[in-house]
């Protein structure tokens, strides 16, 4: 055996290795629901620190919240933010998109702690919640997406119920889930 032999079947053997590690990763996506996520405390400090560039202490957000307890789930929730302190905020809910916002009351703010969902609270939790993370989240337990021109956590998913998929002990149900629609800032 020549030498370019010996190095032809080592990098076949390689080759072969690295696709049945791909292999074995997408079929226990199928069958286990796992969802892998790659770069996730990265990404949430690129955002964070895009965010921060832009200087914005006084905005409006408006927040669509799924989950399954009461206000604000099943909500859509428009706020306005001044120097991460919530001044205003007026409600309406997701199945009745059409229906116009109305001022939130004292119980409603106070019960649903809309102080915890300031685009600064959101990086804390988002950052909390991705702590020890590293560079892969094979649990797919947090789910992050950030707006790419203010950098503003867009989507904030945790799913604390469980795997899914084919053969999972129990489908991923009982997630929370925040998507901020939009953040406008106001001068």
């Amino acid at each position: 055996m020549t030498k370019y032999n010996i190095i032809r079947i080592n990098l076949s053997i390689i080759f072969t290795a690295i696709s049945l590690i791909i292999l074995s990763i997408v079929m226990f996506t199928v069958l286990f629901g796992c969802h892998v996520e790659l770069f996730q405390p990265q990404k949430l400090a690129q955002a964070k620190s895009l965010w921060v560039s832009k200087s914005i202490v006084h905005y409006e957000e408006l927040i669509r919240f799924g989950c399954l307890t009461e206000f604000p789930c099943f909500s859509e929730v428009k706020m306005e933010v001044k120097d991460n302190q919530v001044i205003y905020a007026e409600s309406r809910g997701i199945l009745m998109m059409s229906d116009p916002f109305k001022p939130i009351t004292q119980e409603q703010f106070a019960s649903g702690k809309l102080q915890n969902y300031t685009i600064d609270s959101l990086f804390q939790q988002a950052t909390s919640a991705t702590q020890g993370m590293g560079f892969v989240d094979i649990n797919g337990r947090i789910y992050l997406d950030f707006d790419s021109e203010l950098g503003f956590v867009s989507r904030f998913t945790v799913n604390d119920c469980g795997q899914g998929g084919l053969l999972g002990h129990k489908m991923g149900h009982c997630s929370s889930n925040i998507i901020v629609k939009s953040v406008k800032p106001i001068n």
